[in-house]
This record gives structure tokens, C-alpha cells and sequence, in this order.
């Protein structure tokens, strides 16, 4: 307790926190953080020795959400996060850092760094526990008895939807948020530029975490952490013609075609083509594909030339 709080607890508290298996002090001195004991106090006496319930109280500190507008938020992603995480070890990354960065500015929530590695990174089991048990809360009408009135908020204010579905369908985790996140998604996309590494990167992404080779560019902060995609990069990668990734370089069609053709020129021909080249062309495919949907929508005809 007193590593995590930087400084010591108050007397007793430390026999008290004993009830608990040793995650629990952890647990305590990040809630402490500032030698502010008084709520990891409170928590450790109304979980009553249940490591998982201090977990909730954990996990809704360091979210910190205070406003009906930020537990909606949250109640959205913390599903999405939870299922991709399930098969994942502990402390790597489900989501890159930096799309959770951007979803805390397309929610107008203020960033919060304790909160934005919570919600990117699987946690210890008991946390993860904790992030599902909060799901539940949210996702569902569940009566407030005891303990879980702390949490009546997220009960009141949580997006009610079948999370159960995202167990289910893995897909749908990746189709849920681009349907509320698919415009702004696209739109940072877009703003990189960076169409041929997010065609690269698609290509990658049909058949390893492993984000190497290429050069690295602004796209990469979104669907790439620590060299490596994350589940649900890999997701919104492998969804073509819903996801708004590829759409958003419709207007690179005609380049995308043309270096195609070469790709498949150069095939014919017998010349060497490296891996990296075959990720690269099957990713041009994957862009072609969405940018074939987008032009016939306005009427237009895949890689007509601009």
C-alpha cells in the first residue's frame, strides 16, 4: 500500500486490507494516490473482505465519472473493451492509447491519463472483473440493492443495449462502435494522408498482430500500440464494407488501382515480390473494395480514374 500511495496508511488500515487477497492493497494505495486514505478507507469497509466489489469501487474512482454525460459515455466502451480483452494477457494493449485519446475528445470528456490506460490495457483479473461488473450495471436494469446503491448512478445513466451480443458476434464489437464513432473515425483517418500505410496496415491486419515493416505515419497512432495491433484494431481492419476506414480515402481510388495493375504486372512477369509487397497489394484491395461502395453510392464506378 505504501508503494502505490507514496506514502504510509493510516494505523489499522493495512490489518484491514489483510481480509483480502494481496491485490486488494494495490488496489488501495492507487486509490490513495495523494495520501488521500479516506475513500480507499470507505471502500475496503463496505466491501466487506469481497475482492471483486472493491474492484467497482476501484474502477469507478479511476474513471472518475461525476455527470449523467459521462457515464453514457463510458457505458459505451467499457463493453467493447472488456469482451476484446478476454482472451488477451494482462497489461497488453486491447485498444491503442491513442484512438481512446481521440474518443475522449469525440465525447467532449476531459482526458484523463489513469482513466484512458484503464480502458486501453487489460487488467488484472480482479479489475477486469470489475469493468464487467460495471458493464452489467450499465448495460442492463439492475436493482440497487446494498452495496451496488454506490453505483445507482451507472444504473440510472448507463446506455442500455444487449452487451451479451458482443460475446457472441466479435464483429459486432467492431460494428457497434463504428456506428457511433465511424464519421469521426473516418475523418482522422482522412486527416493523415496516410492511404498507402493504412493499406499496408490492412493488409498486415488480415493475418498477424505483428504491425511490422513499412514506414510508420500518422494513421499508425490509431490502429497500432508498442509495434503490435490491438484486437480492436484488428477488428475494424478486417470489417471492409462497413468500416469507415478504407471510405476514407474513396478519393484515392484511381492511384489505388493504378498501383494494383503494376502489383499484378510485375506478378505476371515473374519479377521477385517480397512479402511486404503481397500485405501491401491484398490492403490496396481492401481499399479498392470501399472505395467501390462509396463511388456507386454516388453513382460512380470503381476506379474511375480522378
Amino acid at each position: 500500500m505504501r508503494e502505490y500511495a507514496q506514502c504510509d496508511p493510516p494505523a489499522g488500515l493495512a490489518e484491514r486490507a489483510a481480509r483480502y487477497p494481496l491485490i486488494a492493497a494495490a488496489l488501495a494505495g492507487v486509490m490513495a494516490g495523494g495520501c488521500k486514505w479516506s475513500e480507499a478507507e470507505a471502500a475496503l469497509e463496505k466491501a466487506r473482505g469481497d475482492v471483486f466489489t472493491l474492484a467497482l469501487y476501484y474502477v469507478d474512482k479511476i474513471l472518475g465519472a461525476s455527470t449523467p454525460g459521462e457515464i453514457r459515455a463510458l457505458s459505451r466502451l467499457i463493453p467493447l473493451r472488456y469482451i476484446t480483452a478476454f482472451l488477451q494477457p494482462p497489461y497488453s494493449f486491447v485498444i491503442p492509447l491513442g484512438l481512446v485519446e481521440r474518443w475522449f475528445r469525440w465525447e467532449g470528456l476531459p482526458y484523463r491519463r489513469g482513466a484512458a490506460l484503464l480502458l486501453a490495457q487489460k487488467q488484472h483479473p480482479v479489475v477486469e472483473a470489475g469493468l464487467g461488473l460495471l458493464a452489467i450495471m450499465a448495460a442492463y436494469e439492475v436493482e440497487p440493492k446494498d452495496v451496488l446503491r454506490d453505483f445507482a448512478p451507472w444504473i440510472t445513466h448507463g446506455e442500455k443495449h444487449d452487451a451479451g451480443k458482443f460475446k457472441r458476434n466479435p464483429f459486432s464489437v467492431a460494428e457497434f462502435f463504428l456506428s457511433l464513432y465511424g464519421d469521426r473515425l473516418r475523418e482522422e483517418v482522412s486527416k493523415t494522408g496516410c492511404w498507402r500505410r493504412i493499406a499496408y496496415l490492412g493488409g498486415l491486419a488480415q493475418y498477424t498482430f505483428d504491425a511490422y515493416g513499412g514506414e510508420p505515419c500518422a494513421a499508425d497512432d490509431l490502429f497500432v500500440q508498442d509495434g503490435e495491433f490491438t484486437p480492436l484494431s484488428l477488428l475494424l481492419l478486417t470489417i471492409t464494407g462497413k468500416s469507415g476506414v478504407y471510405a476514407a480515402f474513396a478519393d484515392k481510388s484511381g492511384e489505388a488501382l493504378g498501383e494494383l495493375e503494376a502489383f499484378l504486372e510485375r506478378w505476371r512477369r515473374g519479377e521477385t515480390i517480397t512479402v511486404g509487397d503481397a500485405y501491401y497489394a491484398l490492403g490496396l484491395s481492401l481499399l479498392l473494395a470501399s472505395a467501390g461502395v462509396a463511388e456507386r453510392r454516388r453513382g460512380g464506378r470503381l476506379g474511375r480514374r480522378r
